[in-house]
């Protein structure tokens, strides 16, 4: 089964630098890395913990849920979902843009709606 998640909480160092969420962000709080010298809030703390024991149960069971027992939606190109994380975790729905069809078409001489899923995941179980 595939899992997708969309990280876009702003860690301190984006909102300072005023970027947004960027590739490798989610790290620190899939480890439960976040440092304590107070630039972390409590809504961060909370994400960790949630992203931690999704981790914990997909190596366990191969569906990675919340704490609470919520299971991440798996992938299913007829209902596109995916986990978005910002200052909470729901489930969202996974869209395919043009621009992601154009890219997809670079590495493909045919593009169907399955090929378009392929390359935006950045969570294939939970990698």
């Amino acid at each position: 089964a595939i899992y997708y998640m969309h990280f876009k909480r702003s860690g301190p160092e984006a909102v300072v630098s005023e970027r947004l969420a960027q590739h490798g962000a989610p790290v620190v709080y899939m480890f439960g890395t976040l440092t304590d010298d107070g630039s972390y809030d409590d809504v961060d703390a909370r994400i960790s913990r949630e992203m931690m024991a999704a981790i914990v149960e997909f190596a366990k069971t191969g569906v990675p849920r919340s704490s609470g027992g919520q299971e991440w939606p798996r992938f299913d190109p007829a209902q596109p979902r995916q986990m978005t994380i910002g200052d909470s975790i729901n489930v969202g729905i996974y869209k395919v843009t043009p621009l992601l069809r154009t890219i997809n078409a670079q590495r493909t001489d045919e593009i169907t709606d399955a090929d378009a899923w392929d390359t935006n995941a950045t969570l294939a179980g939970v990698a």
